[in-house]
């Protein structure tokens, strides 16, 4: 491909930054899920170990509510948790395609030159061992 491989390269090393900043911020929201399951199974910890006392003065209301509003507050950050994951992973799966796209286009556009089978196949599978190593990076 020549000079347009550039433009592939660029793409993939585009990718790498914000797969980082979106890992980073992953790895925080995994901490605080943590931090919130402990915190929920503090109270159901709690409502195990004093059943008797919670059912005899009808408690069971409260602290129903207090599990749900932590469980729920556990559930959104596990919503971000998976949507952050998800979007983690289409970078991942589409970095090499996008590549290839865009070595093509610059080839075949912008270049002027012709594409053949032997370069765009060889391309492809080459811009995927490179978005491999980049990941492992």
């Amino acid at each position: 491909l020549g000079v347009s491989a550039l433009g592939g390269l660029g793409v993939c090393l585009l990718a790498f930054p914000v797969n980082t900043v979106v890992m980073r911020y992953q790895k925080r929201l995994q901490e605080r899920l943590m931090k919130e399951k402990d915190e929920r199974m503090a109270v159901v910890t709690e409502v195990i170990n004093s059943i008797r006392a919670i059912n005899l003065h009808g408690w069971e209301p409260m602290f129903e509510q207090q599990i749900a509003e932590k469980r729920n507050k556990e559930i959104v950050t596990l919503k971000t948790f998976s949507q952050l994951g998800a979007v983690t992973s289409t970078l991942w799966l589409c970095a090499p395609t996008m590549a290839a796209l865009a070595s093509f286009l610059i080839k075949s556009q912008v270049m002027g030159e012709t594409l053949t089978p032997a370069q765009g196949f060889t391309s492809l599978t080459l811009f995927q061992l490179l978005s491999v190593s980049l990941t492992f990076l």
